[in-house]
């Protein structure tokens, strides 16, 4: 961390950058943590040209199914392995303050960025509760700090942009990770906070119309939690990267392409899960396996998904070119 906290949020909209890439928690087959195989991950995401950042702990790594001190244990990892060749983002989401605040300053000390901090996760939460959560965390934590502004189901509570508004009047709190998958809130986040905080929509089909109607002032530079590049960038095929080029140089046809391409993959595999309100963390976990990053069983409760589902993914990564048959 390179920056005093005073200076969170002019650090991020100077460092945030190009897609900041998840990845899936391998196991071993006993469930405990395959330490080799997520270096090896971790490795694969820096070969991506289009990463910018390491995101680490995040729903994809089923942080909820693990021990606090596998949660300290899988950032240690990832932050040894990236060497500070990016900035590292780390998941510390839960509903225990004081769990919270030992993982970001365990984050911080050993050399994370920033934190990505979730709305409590349970309970009847109101507004003005969830923002004293915040608060109390910032008040304790040491490092810069990423909400999450989701309307999936699963999370079960919506940062609102007049929520969000508060919430960039805290130091630490200098980004935002805007899923609310409605390009109309998107805009009004932006909007209402985007000269403030890192306002990230990690979807292209989104980012891309928010540099070109709300402009490069306000829309950011970086796509901030995402796994498409995991699935969308192959040597043959460097979509992500392509998109960014072309994005930047203001050419709209081909970024248009790109993410038209992008989008068409991703709605072909999760879409419809997407739709439920949920991430489909272990079908994400198969298909990375398709592109030989690994993976190993998923921690109860989650389950495996089907053959046929598997096969479907496959089909669609083939017919786009991503895969070989």
């Amino acid at each position: 961390m390179e920056y005093q906290l005073f200076e969170a949020k002019a650090w991020a909209r100077e460092a945030l950058r190009d897609y900041f890439v998840t990845t899936t928690m391998p196991f071993l087959p006993d469930l405990s943590i395959d330490e080799a195989g997520m270096r090896s991950n971790v490795e694969h995401i820096l070969e991506i040209p289009s990463t910018g950042g390491v995101y680490v702990g995040s729903i994809y790594q089923e942080f909820t199914a693990l021990t606090m001190a596998e949660r300290k244990r899988a950032s240690e990892l990832a932050l040894e392995t990236v060497a500070g060749r990016v900035p590292v983002m780390v998941g510390v989401s839960g509903s225990c303050i004081g769990d919270i605040v030992e993982l970001a300053n365990h984050a911080k000390d050993h050399g994370a960025d920033l934190v990505m901090l979730w709305p409590p996760m349970f309970g009847l939460r109101t507004p003005e509760g969830v923002l004293d959560f915040y608060r109390r965390i910032a008040n304790e934590s040491e490092i810069g700090i990423c909400v999450y502004a989701s309307s999936f189901g699963e999370l079960g509570f919506r940062l609102t942009s007049d929520m969000l508004v508060e919430l960039a009047e805290i130091d630490a709190v200098c980004a935002v990770k805007e899923a609310s998958m409605s390009i109309a809130i998107y805009f009004e986040t932006l909007h209402k906070v985007g000269d403030r905080l890192v306002v990230s929509m990690p979807a292209e089909e989104f980012w891309l119309p928010g540099r070109l109607v709300m402009g490069k002032e306000l829309a950011t530079e970086v796509l901030l939690g995402t796994s498409r590049p995991l699935y969308c960038e192959t040597p043959d095929r460097p979509w992500t990267s392509h998109f960014l080029e072309a994005a930047r140089a203001d050419d709209v046809p081909a970024a248009r392409d790109l993410m038209l391409s992008i989008r068409n993959v991703a709605d072909g595999i999760f879409a419809r899960h997407h739709a439920r309100g949920a991430h489909e963390v272990a079908l994400t976990k198969a298909v990375t396996a398709m592109f030989g990053m690994a993976t190993g069983p998923v921690r109860p409760p989650l389950g495996y998904p089907a053959d046929d589902m598997i096969d479907e993914a496959r089909e669609t990564l083939v017919a786009a070119g991503l895969l070989g048959a």
